[in-house]
């Protein structure tokens, strides 16, 4: 059964493939206040293109391309976040999509026993591999938010990312360039060496591009983390500080409230000649400033 003839397979595949978009943002990502009629219609034009994309059973990559650009104009327009975070998590939304999609197809011929040179070129996609894809995707989202909520600064975590992915990436990488130049012989040889030997160089070049970004992505965070808190230290100095001279202020004004009263009373006693109590004043306020035992604030 051809996908072009299977309206049914079509809307799942638009329905599925355009639901596993807006789960991946939504779980990566923070919605902004864009309203949400834009953003249903937004779905709408990836639900169309992706039941098209499959109608006509374009090649993997033409799909990547049309696929990642909505994406990437999703996550701008109606997601939180800075340029560098929402360009870097709608590659990871699309990397996430191919690679259960590949692992799709590997896993439901292997369980149904079927040859894999019968796997199509193109991965046109059936009710069993949608659904595979489907779960699989929902579960690699899972583990990437769960594992970004826990890497940072904990040092395996770092080390998984700073160290073993890009050893895996660059021992993969250097297995399908061996793998793919044991498979032509005679006069195929040579070009298909050269394109393999160009495109291997390529692929290691751009993941050293991509690694160094990250490392100073990460590096210019951990500096801003650092002054932030420093700031915040600061802050809490000046804000102690604040509270300080605010609670001194208080205390200047009390004694400055009773020295008035105590002139006040002293001034009364003179007026009215009663030198003996201005005396016994004088002498009880003197004993109450020496028992004082709250040191004097400059």
């Amino acid at each position: 059964m051809q996908i072009s003839n299977s309206i049914p397979l079509l809307l799942l595949v638009g329905l599925s493939e355009t639901w596993l978009v807006h789960f991946q943002l939504s779980r990566l990502m923070k919605r902004n206040h864009r309203h949400n009629a834009y953003y249903l219609l937004m779905l709408l034009i990836y639900f169309l293109v992706s039941i098209y994309d499959a109608a006509n059973n374009f090649q993997v990559y033409y799909v990547f391309m049309i696929a990642y650009v909505l994406i990437t104009i999703t996550a701008y327009l109606f997601y939180e976040g800075s340029n560098s975070s929402r360009l870097g998590i709608s590659f990871v939304c699309i990397a996430l999509n191919y690679s259960a999609t590949f692992y799709s197809f590997v896993a439901t011929w292997a369980a149904r026993g079927l040859s894999f040179d019968t796997i199509p070129v193109n991965y046109s996609p059936s009710y069993i591999t949608q659904l595979v894809l489907t779960v699989m995707v929902v579960l690699f989202t899972l583990v990437i938010y769960s594992y970004g909520k826990v890497m940072s600064n904990k040092f395996i975590p770092m080390m998984i990312t700073s160290f073993l992915i890009p050893f895996f990436i660059f021992f993969l990488v250097l297995k399908q360039y061996y793998l793919y130049s044991q498979m032509y012989s005679g006069e195929l040889m040579t070009a298909v060496r050269l394109t393999d030997s160009l495109v291997t160089a390529t692929l290691l070049f751009l993941t050293a591009c991509m690694l160094y970004s990250l490392n100073k992505v990460n590096d210019s965070l951990t500096e801003s983390l650092s002054y932030s808190a420093t700031l915040e230290q600061m802050l809490a100095v000046q804000e102690k500080y604040y509270t300080d001279l605010q609670k001194h202020q208080q205390e200047l004004r009390r004694i400055n409230h009773d020295i008035k009263s105590h002139t006040r009373t002293m001034v009364s006693l003179v007026e009215q000649g009663q030198y003996e109590e201005l005396a016994k004043y004088a002498y009880s306020l003197q004993n109450t400033i020496e028992s004082m035992t709250a040191p004097v604030t400059n």
